[in-house]
């Protein structure tokens, strides 16, 4: 299993820009933290790596992933452990040959990390559905390409939720139809100002970007534009917060 996993969670490929506008402290912290292509914090706080736990780094390191792990133990308040979020899921479409092994495993992490919470998929057309009922080996979610998305997607990012956030294309890789490929996480802080939080390679640490200015949106379609014919698309689910986690 060790071996399978390893590839899409380093598949982190896009470079953003940090911000220095004022963001709730606990999150702002983690921008600046180095990428590592394989790298998260496990329960005790150590730099580990999600396919070899028992190795410890003396020095800070996080892939896409790890991020998205360690934004939504601050969020939600929730300790989370690295085998847990690689668990497969019951409705999980896995064992799916076509599509090769781990297709979905940035939907699998997002998925996991929240299991038990209130929780929904916010779907184009100002739709909402629940999380169980969307599994498919399709692409998923909003469109990054259509000026629609972004009409209407940053109205729906409010205070008092995470989001968490699975891309997901046709063609990626060699023997998948879909892949889930790469995660990020929107934090909504006390300005009302939603804040895409990733890490890839490009960028060589945390960053983050205000999805709700022209500027901001024009530089994420363009960083994950379509290519070769192949749409992307961006998988978001809604969590809500603690009562005592929710920003006012």
């Amino acid at each position: 299993m060790i071996k399978s996993v390893i590839w899409p969670i380093t598949a982190c490929i896009f470079c953003i820009f940090p911000s220095i506008a004022t963001q709730t402290p606990d999150v702002a912290k983690l921008i600046g933290t180095p990428y590592r292509a394989d790298g998260v914090r496990n329960k005790l706080g150590q730099y580990t790596q999600f396919g070899d736990t028992t190795r410890i780094f003396d020095t800070p390191g996080l892939n896409c992933s790890g991020l998205v792990v360690e934004i939504a133990r601050m969020a939600l308040g929730r300790d989370i452990a690295i085998d847990d979020v690689m668990a497969m899921r019951p409705e999980n479409a896995h064992l799916h040959a076509k599509n090769g092994p781990d297709w979905d495993f940035g939907w699998r992490l997002i998925m996991n990390i929240s299991d038990g919470l209130p929780r929904r998929v916010l779907m184009p057309g100002n739709k909402t559905v629940s999380a169980a009922d969307i599994i498919t080996d399709a692409p998923i979610g909003y469109a990054i390409s259509a000026p629609e998305t972004w009409t209407e997607l940053p109205n729906r990012l409010t205070a008092g939720h995470l989001y968490l956030i699975s891309f997901n294309t046709t063609g990626r890789r060699a023997g998948y139809n879909t892949i889930h490929y790469h995660v990020g996480a929107i934090y909504v802080d006390e300005n009302a100002t939603p804040w895409l939080y990733q890490t890839t390679s490009n960028g060589g640490a945390v960053n983050r970007r205000n999805l709700a200015t022209p500027d901001g949106q024009a530089s994420f379609q363009s960083a994950f534009h379509d290519t070769g014919g192949n749409k992307k698309y961006i998988l978001v689910v809604e969590v809500d917060l603690p009562r005592d986690n929710k920003n006012k």
